[in-house]
């Protein structure tokens, strides 16, 4: 029979490994408030978001001045759509299935410049083509929420000019770059 205490063995202190495990201890903790940060600022955000969406709406024309403030803040416009001018955001989900953002700009009542809606999503279509979509015509009043496009963490360094109609993201920037007319940053 063989007892444990034939089996003892003396504690050695060793930098190597000491080193290697306390190496990424300044990092993990500087993670660790980063997150706490960064749910504190989403909180803010939230809260921001929920008390402009409570204001009333306001009413935008084409000489109207947009402020950072006012992203998130229920809108009243009144225009027609540029079918013409229509562009599909693609592979949106909704729920399990793929499709398409379709965004119309909507030249304001009185001016030349444009407004980008976005008319919602619509399911894409086995074929990969564009569905056909109906756009109101004539003078329409639109309320909605004033959000600015951004691009995607890593977006790709082409111009908008080859993407047709069919767009992976949308920026007022790129938007802007591809038409002869002023559109609001929203």
């Amino acid at each position: 029979m063989i007892g444990f205490g034939e089996f003892k063995r003396r504690f050695r202190f060793r930098w190597l490994p000491t080193v290697v495990f306390a190496l990424p201890v300044p990092l993990l903790v500087y993670l660790g408030l980063w997150q706490i940060d960064r749910a504190a600022q989403k909180s803010h955000l939230a809260k921001e978001q929920v008390e402009r969406a409570l204001m009333p709406p306001l009413e935008l024309d084409g000489h109207s001045v947009f402020t950072p403030d006012m992203s998130f803040r229920k809108v009243k416009v009144r225009g027609e759509f540029e079918a013409k001018g229509r562009i599909f955001i693609e592979n949106r989900k909704h729920g399990d299935q793929t499709g398409f953002h379709v965004i119309t700009p909507l030249r304001l009542d009185q001016s030349q410049v444009r407004i980008l809606v976005n008319q919602g999503w619509i399911p894409a279509t086995k074929t990969q083509s564009i569905p056909d979509v109906e756009t109101a015509s004539g003078r329409i009043e639109v309320v909605g929420w004033l959000e600015k496009p951004s691009p995607p963490a890593f977006p790709m360094p082409i111009k908008a000019e080859g993407w047709g109609n069919r767009w992976p993201y949308l920026t007022a920037e790129l938007f802007s770059s591809r038409v002869p007319y002023q559109i609001f940053p929203y």
